[in-house]
């Protein structure tokens, strides 16, 4: 497990289309997405939980996972996420 995470990290999901009509996304953040589908609207929905199971296995527990409401974001397919530890919830309630 890397170090603890005290902040939220943002997500940035790029997506590609191959020839085959297969959209593909990845993360430079979260190098571990990779996820391939034929149709965008399925990698939409399954990235929230794929950030959240790649922190839960890189850090040790389940973070927030919230789409980003920017202008740059929504000139994309898919939005920008930020992953949330519980401690900067907490503190932020505080």
């Amino acid at each position: 497990m890397n170090e603890p995470m005290r902040r939220a990290i943002l997500v940035r999901v790029n997506v590609a289309k191959q020839d085959d009509g297969v959209y593909v996304a990845t993360s430079d953040e979260l190098p571990e997405i990779v996820l391939a589908h034929n149709s965008l609207d399925f990698i939409r929905d399954e990235i929230p939980g794929v950030i959240r199971d790649i922190v839960l296995a890189r850090y040790g527990f389940e973070p927030l996972v919230m789409e980003i409401d920017s202008p740059e974001s929504r000139n994309l397919a898919i939005p920008h996420w930020a992953a949330i530890p519980p401690s900067a919830v907490e503190n932020a309630r505080r």
